[in-house]
Order: structure tokens, then sequence, then C-alpha cells
């Protein structure tokens, strides 16, 4: 036999019998303790011991009779042989030949009162050891409780405060008027009921404590279920808004209700081209359990997007996007002739490129001449086709005054980007078919040295500009000129 450091008692090879124990425990100062107790060691191949199964009432209320069946078994069969403790027996306890405990209601006093019941097989001895108290009952008590409207949908919640001044586990159970619905109520005293549109009306629900010893309290309370008129409140926003063409969008849903939200649903609408086509697609969006939606937008114009939110009562919300895909690369320009301060002496054609590669969406193409010194812009040509270092227009020296200009070109997509290029030129030379000039003049005054003449000038070159006599029309003192060509190609004009 051995004794661990922390209490455990081992006995390797035990023999056969009877043998009386002695533990004992010691502290530093020499007191000690000791634990004695008989061990009986059997042979499990001959015989084994009987066992009682059965679980003993503890509680004797007085007044009534006291009743326990006790249950016991041997692994062989054995007859069993039932006995009570004396101090049991001096009580009023006995045991009955069908093997119950029993106690008359004349005898239970009060009190806590050990029990010991005794079984066995002819060689071994089993017991059950218990403390019985006798003691009247008091029935529990349940706390009133207030009546409730809610509306279809909610879950209501409620939990049961109940008291026993004997201090027993209560076991609660619970009823409903009504029928349709599911009202339940844990060992807690929490009840929960699920409402719905089938839910409405008013409902008396019962609630019930039960001590186990006859005790028994009930409260009823009422709850009133509503109709749920309120639609949920719809949110869509889009975390790009202008996309771009080709990109991914996440769209998100999401909603509030007085109750709860039971789906969100989502979809694409239309899509309205740039050039105001209207395409109804009625699209479904598949949403995650978070209401979001993640997809690629591959055609440009404006979607058209409606989400809607759903609650228990199958009331609808709802609510609209719109979101603009736009092609955020602007067309690629260039020109190739005039060379930047070229001069150009008879009309040039202009060589260059309008590409939209990326999207193919070119809208127009505008090719201008515009004087630096000032004047109206001169549209050289126009264009909706791409063109690839090819012609776009003519520079017609013979229809524009002789001066310095800037030559634009500038394009635009069905996105409203745009991008352009530009020369500067020098237009010379006296090739002016088909334009008109008149002078008339309208004073001479002959002084000594340098007459003074006042010439009144006509050109159809410059009639889109407004001069001395209007347009057209200016003063000629021989209008001299002045133009600087600067370092690097710039031209200037005075």
């Amino acid at each position: 036999m051995s004794i661990s450091t922390a209490g455990v008692f081992t006995w390797d090879e035990p023999t056969l019998g009877t043998t009386t124990i002695t533990l004992r425990v010691k502290d530093d100062l020499g007191g000690f303790v000791d634990q004695v107790f008989d061990l009986e060691i059997y042979d499990g191949t001959v015989n084994q011991p009987p066992a009682i199964t059965s679980k003993p009432i503890r509680v004797a209320l007085i007044g009534d009779d006291y009743d326990y069946a006790v249950v016991a078994s041997d692994p062989e069969g054995d007859s069993l042989a039932y006995s009570l403790s004396q101090a049991a027996e001096n009580l009023g306890l006995y045991l009955t030949a069908g093997h119950h405990l029993k106690w008359d209601s004349a005898d239970v006093v009060a009190g806590k009162h050990p029990v010991v019941i005794f079984v066995s097989d002819g060689d071994f001895t089993v017991r059950q050891t218990f403390t019985l108290e006798g003691r009247t009952n008091d029935a529990p008590e349940i706390e009133p409780i207030d009546s409730f409207t809610i509306t279809a949908g909610y879950s209501f919640l409620y939990g049961v405060i109940a008291t026993d001044e004997d201090g027993d586990a209560l076991e609660f159970s619970v009823s409903s008027s009504s029928s349709s619905d599911a009202v339940s109520i844990d060992e807690f005293g929490r009840i929960q009921w699920s409402t719905g549109p089938a839910s409405l009306g008013s409902h008396t629900i019962t609630v019930t404590a039960d001590d186990g010893w006859g005790g028994v309290a009930t409260e009823d309370f009422t709850v009133t279920v509503v109709a749920d008129n309120q639609a949920p409140v719809v949110t869509l926003t889009s975390d790009k808004n202008p996309a771009a063409v080709h990109g991914q969008v996440t769209l998100s849903v999401s909603a509030v209700d007085n109750v709860d939200v039971l789906k969100y649903g989502l979809e694409l609408v239309s899509i309205t081209a740039p050039d105001n086509t209207v395409t109804t697609l009625h699209q479904t969006v598949t949403v995650n359990a978070a209401g979001r939606a993640t997809l690629t937008v591959d055609e440009l114009g404006t979607y058209l997007f409606q989400a809607t939110a759903k609650d228990p009562s199958l009331n609808v919300g709802s609510t609209t996007l719109t979101m603009s895909v736009t092609n955020s690369s602007p067309p690629k320009v260039s020109l190739k002739t005039p060379t930047n301060g070229q001069v150009i002496t008879e009309p040039l054609d202009i060589l260059g490129t309008v590409d939209d590669e990326e999207e193919n969406d070119l809208e127009t193409y505008v090719l201008t001449a515009t004087p630096v010194g000032g004047g109206p812009t001169v549209q050289l040509a126009t264009g909706t086709i791409e063109v690839l270092n090819q012609r776009l227009g003519q520079l017609d020296t013979t229809l524009l005054a002789n001066g310095v200009y800037t030559v634009t070109l500038t394009a635009t997509d069905e996105a409203g980007n745009s991008a352009s290029a530009s020369r500067t030129v020098d237009v010379r030379g006296n090739l002016k078919l088909g334009a008109l000039n008149l002078s008339f003049q309208d004073l001479a005054i002959s002084t000594p040295g340098i007459p003074i003449t006042v010439t009144r000038t006509y050109s159809t070159l410059q009639a889109t500009k407004s001069l001395d006599f209007g347009y057209g029309w200016g003063l000629d003192l021989g209008r001299p000129q002045v133009q600087v060509d600067y370092k690097g190609g710039g031209v200037s004009s005075f």
C-alpha cells in the first residue's frame, strides 16, 4: 500500500477479504488526523455485489404520505434482502414487501434525518445513504406580467421572474391561446415567440411554474400583434460613380426597417447609351449576405440600378441609383503637316492622326486656323471617323489674309474627353484667287513736305474683322505689319 503526496491511495496487489485501512494526514507541527475504513476485496469471478440503482426522494411533506420505490439488482440474479437503519425505523420509516420506503403522513416530522437503506445478496451488502428532510411546502410565486403590443415579425422575448421560499427548483411551462404559433419557454423561464403575419390579433399566454412538490403558480398576460405596414428604407451606393468602362464596381445595398429585413434584391434596369438609346434589361444582379455585388461594366452610358428590401410582413422598399460609365482616356491626336513655323504660300493639305483606339467612340474632330494677332477662328475641316496619318483637311491660303495662324486639331469622344494638337504657320504671298480689294480716297490735303491723304480700303480677306470703318473696311495708312520669328519656331504678329 502507498499514498502519494497528492493524497492518492494505491494498493497494487490487494488480498481477498476485509481489511481495515487507516489514512493519516499530518502537518509540520505534528498535528494529524486519521481516516479509518474497512476495505472489502472480493473475487469478481465468484460473486459480485448488488447495486441500488434508484435515486432517493429527499423531501417528505408534512401532512402527506412519503413513498420511495427502492430499486436494486444483482449481477448473478441472487435474491436480495432489504433492510433499514435503526435511526430511520425510530422515525417511523419502514420498508414494504415490495421494497417501498414509506413514511405515513401522521409520522412525518420536520427536520433533516439521515436514512440508510441496506441491500444484501448474502455475501455482499451495499448501502444507500441520504438525508430526508421533513418540511412543509410553499407554492412558488410569479411576478405579475404586463400586457404587450408588438409588430408582426418581431420576436417576443420575456424573462419570467418566479421565486420559491423553499428553494425548490422550478419547472416552467407555457401555453398560448393561439395554436398557429409556437410559444416556448426554457428552463430559466425565458419566453420566446417568433411572430409573423399569421400572428395578428390578441393572444393570452399562460405561464406555469411547478416546484415538483405539488406547488404550482400560474400567470396570464396578453400579447397583441399588430400588422406591419412600414416598408424598409433602402439605400444603394456604388464605390465608383462615375466608373471607368471595363472596370469593376461594387454596389452595396442596405436597409433599415421597424422589424427586420429578410431579403435584399438588386437589378440592372436599363443602360442609356451616349446617343440616348435606352436598352431595357431588368437583369438580376446577385448580392451576397452582406448586400454587396461586384460586377464589370463593359458598355459606355448611364446605368440605372434598382435595389429592393423585403421585411417579414412582405413589405417591399426600393430605391434607384444612376451610375455613369465613361471612357477616361481621351482620343490620340497629332499633326504631321504643317511643321511648326512653316511658311505657306499656297493651299496645303494637313495630314495627321485622330485615333480613339481604346474605346472606338470618337464623336467628332475639328480642324481650325486662328490668327495669332486676333480675329475669328476659321474652321478648316470636321469629321467623325478616325484618321491615321492621312489628310484631315486643307489650309487654303487663297482665302486667308497673310499673317501668322495657329492650326489646331481637336478631337472629342462620346464620353466628353478631348485632346488637341497645334502648329503655328506663316501665311504669305499674293496668291489670293477671288479676293476683292477696293480703295477710296476720301480726303487729300496738300502740305509742304508730306501730303495728308485719307483712304478707305475694303478687302474680302478682312471681311470677318471689324476694322476702322466696319467689317472689312479700314483706314489705309500703309498699314505696316511687324512679324517676329522666335528661336525654336514661335511667330508673333504686330
